[in-house]
């Protein structure tokens, strides 16, 4: 790839590592089995049990974390289920480290066409988008009218580059599930699971386009920021440049259920 003989733009050279340093302790601690157990919880159940884990990580490029689980599972003392039915959830703090591919990918060059913010046709689409072109045509000394700007973006390819980033930190996820076993003891084999999953996730690594970077840059209230860094323009105003790649720069929130009949 670094002779441009493969079939895609020739890639610098690169490579890399990172060194992980781990402490964990796990529990698990029946409460209520075998006819043993706390006395009122013997009255509610006639199985519990909570098991929980605790991890301290050290990643050489992405930082420290601590994350944990806490969860548990109980058999209702009721005589007609006879222990065929189990009641289960946990609470989660974890975190995702950068992969190989998002840290060290060697840096390449690349085209793409970008919807430009600041063209009359896009400029009006959000509230933020005026006041920021404007504010960067003032630093360019560009007179600019949104009623007439057409960037050449939008029908020609702008040059830029993309790869890995060696400052992606940790994504964080915060989660928790709730659900029910119902395994009929007249009925051997059988097995029907119900589960509810909400994932919250933070600091998601995402691999950005050319048009996601300008719509961060002069959608937001604040500008310039971090991602109006990565575009370049000329005097005319037109953009020239843009620099792609991984960020900590998504979010994802997932809830739902989860049915499993065996």
């Amino acid at each position: 790839f670094a002779r441009g003989l493969g079939r895609r733009t020739p890639l610098n050279a690169g490579g890399g590592s990172f060194n992980t340093y781990e402490l964990y302790l796990e529990t698990l601690v029946p409460l209520v089995g075998g006819g043993e157990g706390l006395p009122f919880l013997k009255m509610l159940a006639s199985d519990a049990t909570i098991e929980a884990a605790v991890r301290n990580v050290d990643h050489s490029n992405a930082g420290g974390a601590i994350t944990y689980t806490v969860g548990g599972r109980m058999s209702p003392n009721i005589d007609f289920l006879a222990d065929d039915l189990t009641i289960r959830g946990n609470i989660t703090h974890s975190i995702r480290s950068p992969a190989m591919v998002e840290l060290f990918t060697p840096l390449s060059a690349t085209r793409g066409f970008i919807q430009d913010p600041c063209d009359s046709g896009l400029v009006d689409q959000v509230a933020t988008r005026l006041a920021n072109c404007q504010a960067l045509a003032a630093t360019l000394g560009f007179d600019y009218d949104p009623t007439t700007f057409q960037s050449l973006a939008r029908n020609g390819s702008i040059f830029g580059t993309t790869g890995g980033n060696i400052n992606l930190k940790n994504e964080i996820a915060d989660s928790w599930t709730a659900g029910v076993v119902y395994a009929p003891s007249f009925m051997p084999g059988l097995s029907l699971q119900w589960d509810w999953i909400d994932i919250e996730i933070t600091d998601a690594i995402s691999n950005l386009t050319g048009t996601v970077i300008a719509q961060s840059c002069f959608d937001d209230t604040t500008y310039p920021n971090d991602f109006c860094g990565k575009l370049s323009r000329d005097s005319n105003m037109q953009l020239n440049f843009f620099e792609a790649g991984f960020l900590n720069a998504g979010f994802l929130n997932y809830a739902g259920w989860d049915l499993q009949v065996r």
